[in-house]
């Protein structure tokens, strides 16, 4: 039988490839040992619950627990949150850097949770994730809230809806006065019983001198709540002039939900228009009355 031998396969060759393969991992682990590495006390706050309006500030503090410059290249937040690095961008080994996030609960409610994203050279954990977390409450509560939607409105009728106003986490809430920037918009302002003044219904009306077209607004609900002092309530509709309506009645349409099981159905008035707008809730569409009988709450903009 014929045997091949070859160099390397001797025992020298094997001892040598040993000693590159060590001298390679040593070299590697030592590269290792001798970089940054990022190492923050807490990730995560939880800062409870608070009251809509009011900001939170935190400082997430770090330390380079490696061996080489720490360089922080960026803080990242979501949206609602700021972060700003109050120490220097390069931290020597055993140094410490702080991270301030801030966040805006104005535009806010019911329970929130907002990450920061932060960069560095850290090999082993480029990006860390800091969270802010906890809960929203208002002391003041719209309903429905930001935006009170009329739909679609025949020229020379009125629509009304309602929109209720109640006490949150406050406990004295008052309503001082409700003003609107729109002319054909007069409110009432409802006092709901056994309640001590504290929640509130607002009749809003559109009048049947609304011109024709699309309109938006603003509801301001004045309030004796230092940190809600006004509320603001945007009010949209489009009103649809009769030539309109003429254009718009010749073409066919589908019914929509003939056996009217839908509860969040509008229910109109005998004599209203069926083709006005099903899906509005709480709208009422009348002719207009000959007389009204004056009330101290309404208020209308001139």
């Amino acid at each position: 039988m014929f045997h091949s031998k070859s160099k390397y396969a001797s025992p020298k060759w094997i001892i040598c490839l040993g000693l590159i393969s060590g001298l390679f991992l040593a070299q590697a682990g030592l590269a290792e040992t001798d970089a940054p590495n990022i190492t923050f006390a807490h990730t995560e706050y939880n800062f409870g619950s608070i009251n809509q309006g009011e900001k939170v500030e935190y400082i997430f503090t770090f330390t380079n627990t490696g061996k080489d410059v720490l360089v922080i290249e960026s803080a990242r937040p979501t949206c609602g949150c700021t972060a700003a690095i109050l120490s220097s961008k390069e931290i020597a080994p055993g140094e410490e850097g702080k991270i301030q996030a801030t966040f805006n609960s104005k535009n806010f409610l019911g329970r929130v949770s907002k990450t920061i994203f932060v960069k560095s050279n850290d090999p082993d954990e480029p990006t860390v994730k800091l969270k802010l977390a906890g809960r929203i409450e208002s002391e003041v509560v719209v309903i429905p809230p930001r935006q009170l939607a009329f739909g679609l409105i025949d020229q020379g009728r009125e629509a009304v809806a309602r929109i209720q106003v109640k006490q949150g986490t406050s406990k004295q809430l008052k309503i001082l006065r409700v003003e609107t920037d729109l002319p054909f918009v007069t409110t009432k302002l409802i006092s709901l019983p056994g309640n001590d003044r504290r929640n509130y219904e607002i009749e809003v009306k559109v009048n049947p001198e609304a011109p024709a077209g699309r309109f938006i607004g603003n509801l301001k609900i004045h309030t004796n709540i230092a940190t809600m002092p006004i509320v603001v309530e945007k009010l949209v509709g489009v009103v649809r002039s009769p030539q309109a309506k003429r254009t718009s009645s010749g073409r066919s349409q589908a019914p929509i939900n003939p056996q009217n099981t839908n509860p969040f159905m509008m229910q109109q008035k005998q004599g209203a228009d069926p083709s006005a707008n099903p899906f509005l809730m709480g709208r009422e569409s009348k002719p207009k009355a000959e007389s009204q009988t004056s009330d101290p709450f309404q208020q209308k903009t001139k």
